[in-house]
């Protein structure tokens, strides 16, 4: 089975935009960088150009090259010797306006020398979408520098 980690993001606003600036970011690390894109596994791979993400809903599978496309085929979500790997992003508008979700980090930042307690919230919003960002499964430090990059692609609010 081929399978990697996957990290949800709950985000205000259009998620192709964000991912139009993350892939033209990452294109200048990875020059040779190329996606499928589409709503199922049988897009094909070419060369990433910047009008390929549309807004709604899409899936894109991520590679540095055709090696890399290669090296997925035949070891999935896996780092190769470079320490990094493909990944995928995949987005689509969020269904309900609100949800509670589970605060493990101090939404305000007291850092006041209490130990912090989690604690349910709820997260409301219109024009909300789920953004997943899916990466090989040991690849921590490389995870967090795709999460990272996509993270500062986010707008500042108006």
């Amino acid at each position: 089975m081929i399978t990697g980690q996957d990290t949800v993001v709950v985000l205000a606003g259009d998620p192709a935009a964000v991912v139009r600036r993350f892939l033209d970011a990452w294109s200048e690390r990875w020059p040779g960088l190329r996606v499928a894109v589409g709503v199922d596994d049988s897009a094909p791979f070419e060369p990433w150009a910047g009008g390929m993400v549309a807004t709604g809903r899409e899936e894109i599978l991520v590679a540095r090259d055709e090696d890399m496309e290669v090296f997925w085929d035949e070891h999935g979500y896996a780092l190769d010797a470079t320490g990094e790997g493909p990944f995928a992003i995949y987005y689509s508008p969020y269904g309900p306006r609100s949800s509670k979700v589970l605060a493990l980090e101090d939404p305000y930042n007291h850092g006041d020398g209490f130990a912090y307690e989690p604690y349910e919230m709820l997260v409301a919003g219109r024009g909300m979408s789920l953004l997943t960002l899916v990466t090989p499964d040991e690849a921590k430090e490389f995870s967090a520098t795709l999460l990272d990059a996509l993270l500062d692609q986010i707008p500042e609010p108006d």
